[in-house]
C-alpha cells in the first residue's frame, strides 16, 4: 500500500469515528477535537508503518511536531476517557493494536 493510500484510508476513519472534517485534521487548527483527531491519525500511520518523517512529510507538519503529537497521545490516552474510546474504535477498524 502506498504512503498517500494509508494517509487517506485512516484520514477517513478518523474523521468518521470524530466526525471532525479530514481538511481541518490535517490543518493546524489548536481546538481539541481537532488535535486528537490529529493525534490519533498520526499514532494510526505510524502504527501501520509509516515512518514519523513520511508522516510529517505528508500531512505539511514537521518531524519534531509528529513527535509532539506521539508524546502528547500517549499522556492523553492516560486520561482522557473519550479520547481513549475513539483512538481504540479507530485502531479495531484498521486491524492495529493501539499500544498507547
Amino acid at each position: 500500500m502506498k504512503k498517500t493510500e494509508i494517509l487517506s484510508e485512516v484520514l477517513s476513519k478518523v474523521a468518521d469515528a470524530t466526525e471532525v472534517d479530514a481538511s481541518v485534521i490535517v490543518s493546524r487548527s489548536r481546538k481539541e477535537e481537532h488535535v486528537e483527531a490529529r493525534m490519533i491519525v498520526v499514532y494510526c500511520c505510524i502504527m501501520k508503518g509509516l515512518r514519523p518523517v513520511q508522516v510529517a512529510e505528508l500531512m505539511g507538519q514537521t518531524v519534531h511536531n509528529i513527535y509532539r503529537t506521539l508524546n502528547g497521545a500517549k499522556d492523553r490516552y492516560s486520561y482522557s476517557s473519550s479520547f481513549r474510546y475513539d483512538c481504540d474504535f479507530v485502531c479495531k477498524q484498521l486491524g492495529i493494536t493501539c499500544d498507547l
